[in-house]
C-alpha cells in the first residue's frame, strides 16, 4: 500500500497452468541481507491476480483450487464451474482475520444478539 512492496504472479508449470503469489522490495537487491522475493502460495494452483489492501495488512488474489467438476448444462462434459475463488492473506501476526466474528462475551446467548439487531 505504501509502495516499499511488491506483489506479482509467476508461473510455475508448463504452459502457465499454475502459478505463485511472492512480495519483493524493488531496490532491495543491493542489500546483503537481501534473500530474494518471498513465497506467498507455493505454486501448486492457478494463483493470480494479487492486491493490496489500503492498510497494507493484508493481500488479496483470486486462486483456483476448487476443483470439484460438475456436468455442464449445454454440453456433454464437465466442467469447473467455481474453480475460481478470492483469497486473502494476512501479512502481519497482529492482522486481525476480517473473516472471523469477534468474540461473543461470556453468557452469550442468540436471542440476546437477534434481539439487538431487531432494534
Amino acid at each position: 500500500a505504501d509502495g516499499r512492496w511488491l506483489a506479482y504472479a509467476v508461473s510455475t508449470g508448463p504452459g502457465g497452468r499454475t502459478s505463485a503469489i511472492r512480495v519483493a522490495r524493488p531496490g532491495s537487491g543491493s542489500s546483503a541481507a537481501y534473500s530474494g522475493p518471498i513465497e506467498v502460495t507455493d505454486g501448486a494452483f492457478r494463483d493470480t491476480s494479487p492486491r493490496w489492501d489500503p492498510s497494507g495488512r493484508y493481500l488479496a488474489f483470486l486462486s483456483s483450487r476448487a476443483l470439484r467438476a460438475t456436468e455442464d448444462q449445454l454440453f456433454w462434459q464437465l466442467n469447473f464451474a467455481r474453480a475460481q475463488r478470492p483469497y486473502l492473506c494476512l501479512l502481519t501476526a497482529s492482522a486481525a482475520d476480517p473473516m472471523r466474528p469477534p468474540p461473543r462475551r461470556p453468557g452469550w446467548d442468540l436471542e440476546d444478539e437477534q434481539g439487538e439487531e431487531e432494534g
